[in-house]
């Protein structure tokens, strides 16, 4: 039953023990070391997280009786007695050397102790990562709802150069034309204002 429960336990990242707790898998994120340029896997370690209400998924009948090749019925029946037979050992002070998964100890005060025999798995070993820079690359960027090329916000992030439409210079030539007009109007007609003499 503990190589069965191993296996259970390696493909569902966890296996509650009723009365026990849940013995979880637990990953810890890939480190990116920058000055080596080099990129750590991943590291694995086995938790137990003491919980005495903890009760077997129905998944966990279903797998033992399909690897085991026995009813659902069987699969609880030899399950249940597994775990009990576990708690009493504890209970008497025995200590449970579980292959691959740890040692199971109960303390003074009847709480479990568990010492993990992964303490911290690596699945690989570390890659070197170099920064790629491809300046003329283009990929999509997500812009509020909608999604935009770079090539299309490298267009519209850039700062626009003042272009003059033809009909500005047409109407700054006209506007020149018409103040040359006037200044001619007024220039033969005798200078400007009223040139009336006043007699006292």
């Amino acid at each position: 039953m503990y190589q069965q429960l191993y296996r259970y336990l390696v493909q569902h990242q966890q296996l509650q023990l009723p009365g026990i707790g849940t013995l979880a898998i637990q990953q810890a994120d890939a480190v990116m070391n920058i000055a080596d340029h080099s990129v750590t896997a991943g590291a694995y370690q086995l938790d137990l997280h003491k919980d005495n209400t903890v009760t077997a998924p129905a998944k966990l009948y279903n797998w033992l009786a399909g690897v085991s090749g026995i009813t659902e019925r069987e699969a609880i029946i030899q399950y249940n007695d597994f775990v009990f037979d576990l708690q009493q050992q504890l209970k008497n002070g025995a200590t449970i050397n579980w292959q691959q998964v740890g040692v199971l100890t109960a303390g003074l005060g009847g709480e479990i102790k568990f010492e993990s025999a992964v303490k911290q798995y690596t699945a690989g070993h570390a890659v070197t990562a170099h920064k790629v820079k491809r300046d003329q690359a283009l990929h999509t960027i997500r812009v509020g709802e909608q999604e935009k090329t770079s090539a299309e916000m490298i267009e519209m992030l850039a700062p626009q150069t003042a272009t003059r439409d033809a009909w500005m210079i047409v109407a700054y030539i006209l506007l020149g034309l018409s103040l040359a007009f006037v200044a001619w109007y007024l220039a033969t007609q005798q200078g400007i204002g009223n040139q009336t003499s006043l007699f006292p």
